[in-house]
């Protein structure tokens, strides 16, 4: 059948990718901006482990809790009151007179954030058929992935000429704007949408034929009692443990360890970010065509997940190992691209495995992800102050990232096309 209108795609490609992308900047200011605050305001590296990971921390506490108040009250008013403060809270940054002070903003940024997430998987589950969410996910992974490429060249040249503080209003304004077009354009459902024809609505109903929901809506009790869950959240740490490095560290470890520039740190840290846009790309029409030819999740999603945790761990240890810079950041950036594959894999079995439990599981999983990206890089700062370099860490990191290609074994029985709602 064909569509008379694709408001699904204008809405996943002209306002997820767009807030999804601002929200991304909030973070890689923060991020790139981190070596240029040390040195400005006198903190010790210790000291910038808790500022760069006290947003996670706090998306991680609070995830559950996001998905519950996105799922109550809904995406659009949910994502709303989120960006909105996530953009203040941004543009007071600056402002903040201690470590203290600091480290409470970008606790309270990580909060507000970890609304975005389960609002949008959910609203997708919403919008799109099962033969198409590998792709629309792609969306929301391309605004993430597009902040530090974008971001980072973007944030050095301001920090350089402006000032480090120059960014963050910047970046605060502009998600402001953002709030004002979500609100106006987007609703929680294609029935709900005036500029959705019949044809389209139809369209996205006969492609969710398939799926019957059995499960209470938002019931974390009947998700715990399932293995999936567990292995889901499992390889969500792994995840968090092994892009915690590049979130947090990677324009540190570039300046301080490797010796590149402030002027060159912008495109040094975004090439591994390039790398990984390419790769969701190209897994998620992969994914699709494997899903359309196979009608497999399995085959969809597990293999993919496993080769890039194996490709991650291999190319982090390499990497640190490498003497020449020009290797080592090739070496870095196929090993966050490797990740690639994963977080293709991993939204989409979320949206197949969590029915009209989505909302939850997305957060169980953003939970866990953002606490292993909060733990890791406190971890790794501790052994690189003991050592004096980042081989341990790293090597470290590598070996978590095998537990992820493990735990994608365990969430699908191989011979299995069942959701956990079953």
């Amino acid at each position: 059948m064909k569509t008379r209108t694709v408001v699904r795609w204008k809405l996943a490609w002209l306002l997820f990718l767009p807030i999804t992308l601002l929200m991304s900047l909030d973070r890689t200011a923060m991020v790139v901006a981190a070596p240029i605050i040390q040195k400005d305001l006198g903190f010790s590296l210790q000291q910038m482990s808790w500022i760069l990971t006290a947003f996670h921390w706090s998306y991680a506490l609070l995830s559950i809790p996001a998905g519950m108040f996105a799922a109550y009250f809904g995406a659009r008013i949910a994502l709303v009151v989120a960006n909105a403060a996530w953009s203040v809270l941004t543009l007071a940054i600056p402002f903040a007179p201690s470590v203290g002070a600091l480290t409470g903003m970008r606790l309270l940024l990580g909060g507000f954030q970890a609304v975005d997430w389960p609002s949008s998987i959910a609203s997708f589950k919403q919008w799109f058929p099962t033969a198409e969410r590998s792709r629309a996910n792609s969306a929301l992974l391309a605004g993430v992935y597009l902040g530090p490429i974008l971001g980072a060249p973007i944030t050095a040249l301001l920090v350089s000429d402006f000032g480090w503080r120059s960014a963050f209003l910047t970046f605060g304004l502009l998600g402001l704007v953002s709030a004002v077009l979500w609100w106006t354009f987007f609703r929680n459902t294609p029935d709900e949408h005036p500029g959705v024809s019949d044809d389209e609505r139809a369209y996205i109903r006969k492609g969710m034929a398939d799926e019957r929901v059995h499960e209470r809506k938002g019931s974390l009790a009947a998700l715990v009692r399932r293995r999936a869950f567990w292995t889901i959240g499992l390889q969500g740490v792994c995840t968090g443990g092994v892009m915690g490095f590049f979130n947090t560290w990677l324009p540190t470890y570039l300046m301080q360890e490797r010796g590149v520039a402030l002027k060159s740190l912008g495109f040094f840290s975004s090439v591994p970010w390039m790398i990984l846009l390419a790769v969701v790309c190209i897994a998620s029409v992969a994914a699709d065509h494997i899903y359309k030819r196979t009608g497999s999740e399995w085959a969809a999603r597990v293999p993919s997940a496993v080769f890039g945790f194996l490709v991650s761990a291999v190319c982090l240890v390499l990497g640190v190992n490498m003497h020449e810079v020009p290797a080592a950041l090739a070496l870095l950036a196929v090993s966050l691209g490797g990740m690639g594959f994963v977080q293709v894999s991993t939204w989409s079995t979320i949206q197949h495995v969590g029915g009209d439990n989505t909302g939850i599981l997305t957060a169980w999983n953003g939970m866990l992800t953002n606490g292993g990206a909060a733990l890791g890089p406190v971890l790794m700062a501790m052994l690189v102050h003991r050592d004096g370099n980042w081989i341990v860490a790293l090597s470290a990191t590598a070996a978590i990232a095998i537990v992820g290609a493990f735990a994608w074994l365990l969430i699908y029985p191989m011979r299995a096309n069942t959701r956990l709602a079953n």
